[in-house]
């Protein structure tokens, strides 16, 4: 549910910035670094995209030719774009190109212009390394999971909404029957509640074939499933196991002289607390 719709909003949110899922999340973790959100990096997209279309002269002053912005994808060439005004000492150039390719979003940029593209680079193979990114084809899935989920919920509304329609004429009837009890007509009250708990067992009826049907269906099919999957299933509990063990071995070097240190440290608070702990033991056995 939340990885979910995590992985959709980074699949709506980049589609609508014009870049891949992997590069919108690499950005988020920047400009976070950078002390703002990818918010900032809209605006300016959006702007060097209209510069890249009306043919800016102001791209071959960062070096890049009429051909490249004509074949770059709009990451690919936003990231060029960002690491030419990184790479430029600022004056009065720096700050028209920045402005007919960025815009007034430039003005939001200034912590990433600040750092150096060697720096930049840093940071996004640094989320990468922590497992800050989810693949693209993993993004995709967590959309389609999230649409389907969205589907489910409301076929099963839809279903709701029927169900409570076919019962209603038998609830309706039977409250029909109760308001004729507070007005003293006990015969017609008791002939409508019959009436309409006949009709609500009449539909019961009608329906508990189908349900038992969708629901048989249903069963059979996870069943079905996960018999066939099982193999899979298994092998993928043993990676992850190969994985974890692995894990560890790579990291004993590592955890064996935090764990020394720490019962070095658990020694020597025992040993200088001594007195103070054998006087509340003493204590204990008197009590």
């Amino acid at each position: 549910g939340e990885v979910a719709a995590y992985g959709d909003n980074i699949d709506k949110m980049s589609q609508k910035m014009g870049i891949s899922a992997e590069a919108y999340q690499e950005w988020d973790a920047v400009m976070q670094h950078c002390g703002t959100s990818i918010d900032s990096l809209k605006a300016s997209m959006k702007t060097m995209a209209n510069a890249a279309e009306n043919g800016n002269e102001a791209f071959e002053k960062l070096g890049i030719s009429e051909e490249e912005v004509a074949s770059l994808s709009q990451e690919d060439l936003f990231d060029r774009v960002i690491a030419g005004l990184q790479d430029m000492e600022e004056g009065t150039e720096w700050t028209y190109i920045a402005g007919q390719l960025l815009g007034r979003g430039a003005t939001e940029l200034g912590a990433l212009l600040n750092t150096s593209a060697e720096e930049t680079k840093a940071m996004k193979d640094r989320v990468k390394e922590l497992g800050g990114v989810m693949s693209d084809e993993a993004v995709k899935a967590a959309a389609a999971y999230q649409d389907t989920l969205q589907d489910m919920q409301t076929g099963l509304d839809s279903l709701k909404r029927n169900l409570v329609s076919d019962f209603l004429p038998g609830i309706t009837t039977v409250m029909e029957g109760l308001t004729a009890f507070t007005t003293g007509d006990y015969d017609l009250g008791f002939e409508k509640i019959e009436q309409g708990i006949d009709d609500f067992i009449d539909t019961t009826t009608e329906k508990f074939p189908k349900f038992a049907e969708i629901g048989f269906k249903i069963i059979s099919a996870i069943a079905t499933s996960t018999t066939q999957n099982a193999p899979k299933l298994l092998q993928m509990g043993a990676d992850v196991i190969v994985m974890i063990v692995n894990g560890i071995s790579q990291e004993l070097p590592t955890l064996l002289p935090a764990a020394l240190n720490a019962i070095i440290i658990i020694a020597q608070v025992i040993v200088s607390n001594a007195p103070v702990l054998l006087s509340s033991i003493l204590d204990v056995i008197t009590i």
